[in-house]
């Protein structure tokens, strides 16, 4: 049987086609299995050994912990499975590629020093239910935009309360219910109303307010429902936290285990507050409610909003902080402890200091305006980390025998390094 070149061409360019079409399909596949990180949060470490948290805020902020604190001057970009991200105005900057719920890559700073680091899904997300069952949505926060184009956070209260986070900021006025994969929501006394369906970790709907306005909105949950995903929460009762609010006051607030309390101020110190915790989320209220606090708990750090009876909003921090009674090695390996020691320091952003490492974690420094002991000092090793004025000033450095070498950075964003060496020696350990 003769076959014309013809139908030879033919078949050649049908199998061609197929071959293409495969190939095309198969890269959509792989493209379409790709975790949108928006609204998630990744942990890992670096080349270096230092932890690090970073979350994807839907808007393209980025926040994230390291070693030197919690911070919110991040941004980033997604490109399919290919990840972006800058800190502190492009100080840093990390490249990266996703792969499932495991990303990594390379990362680099201005000095320039280079990197690379790792990061996985901190909540992986659960296989689709073949039940089709719907998640209980009290007690999680969820996020996302309406139709004309504004940012809401949502936090659906276990007592039927909703709180939520608009452009015109925080507010605890609305409420919410739920029906199976229905769910409804009203702010400000019916001001704004909305109808939604709820599907997984999604939910859409329409929306309305009392001038007749109408439009569309969506928001997917944030992170895990606490019931799962704060497990490894630890209670903040009996500790002391310490931190400043959006108004610049400093705060110190200590959980006492029976449920009351105590903080401390610009004005004083008062114990008329009480304090509630449901896994990573932490409620404070003051002086019979007249203010009250609402954050969430990550490691040693909180944050959140506040509000008082006369409708004013603000955020707030707090950072654990360390005990009195904790205790420095006295050696570590054959590092010397810094414990009881005095340092000779030279910035070069054109200070000079003396550091007094004082037992328990308290920091004595004298500079050119004066002496202060309002610093606190951990080693691990030989790092050591300083902090100033409630974190003002962070310093991080190496400990090299009777040396120090390292890098200080500023609430303003300013970056320098420092040296020190010690004035009095230690006894050297013994090898």
């Amino acid at each position: 049987m003769k076959i014309s070149a013809r139908n030879i061409v033919i078949s050649a360019l049908l199998t061609w086609a197929v071959g293409l079409f495969m190939a095309v399909s198969a890269h959509n596949a792989g493209a379409q299995s790709v975790i949108n990180v928006s609204g998630t949060t990744w942990v890992g470490t670096d080349s270096e050994g230092r932890y690090y948290e970073y979350s994807f805020q839907p808007d393209g902020a980025m926040y994230y912990k390291s070693p030197t604190g919690f911070w919110k001057n991040g941004t980033w970009k997604q490109d399919g499975n290919s990840i972006y991200m800058e800190t502190n105005n492009k100080y840093s900057e990390y490249q990266g590629t996703i792969t499932g719920t495991h990303m990594e890559g390379r990362a680099w700073n201005v000095k320039p020093e280079q990197w690379t680091w790792v990061a996985d899904l901190r909540n992986p997300p659960s296989p689709p239910s073949t039940t089709g069952s719907i998640p209980n949505v009290s007690g999680t926060t969820w996020v996302g935009t309406d139709s004309d184009g504004d940012y809401y956070e949502y936090t659906f209260r276990p007592d039927g309360a909703l709180y939520y986070k608009s452009p015109s900021g925080f507010w605890t006025n609305g409420t919410w219910k739920q029906d199976g994969n229905s769910i409804y929501m009203e702010t400000n006394k019916k001001y704004s109303e909305y109808q939604g369906t709820i599907t997984g970790t999604h939910m859409e709907g329409r929306a309305w307010n009392v001038v007749n306005k109408h439009w569309t909105w969506v928001a997917d949950l944030q992170n895990a429902p606490p019931s799962s995903s704060i497990s490894g929460v630890p209670s903040v009762s009996g500790t002391t936290w310490s931190g400043a609010d959006s108004l610049d006051n400093h705060y110190d607030y200590e959980f006492r285990p029976d449920g009351s309390l105590r903080y401390s101020y610009e004005t004083g110190s008062f114990t008329d507050g009480t304090w509630r915790q449901d896994g990573d989320s932490i409620y404070m209220s003051m002086n019979n409610k007249y203010s009250e606090r609402l954050g969430r708990i990550t490691g040693t750090h909180m944050e959140g909003n506040a509000w008082n009876v006369v409708n004013k909003h603000w955020t707030w921090g707090a950072d654990l902080r360390i005990p009195a009674s904790a205790s420095v090695p006295a050696y570590t390996g054959n590092v010397v402890s810094l414990d009881g020691t005095t340092w000779i320091v030279a910035e070069t952003n054109g200070d000079n200091d003396i550091f007094n490492f004082l037992p328990g974690g308290t920091l004595s420094y004298s500079y050119q305006n004066g002496s202060y002991t309002n610093g606190t000092w951990k080693q691990d090793g030989d790092s050591v980390y300083i902090e100033m004025n409630h974190k003002y000033v962070e310093y991080h450095g190496k400990i090299s025998g009777s040396h120090i070498d390292g890098t200080a950075s500023n609430v303003k964003g300013h970056h320098w390094t420092w040296t020190a060496d010690m004035r009095s020696s230690a006894t050297a350990p013994t090898p």
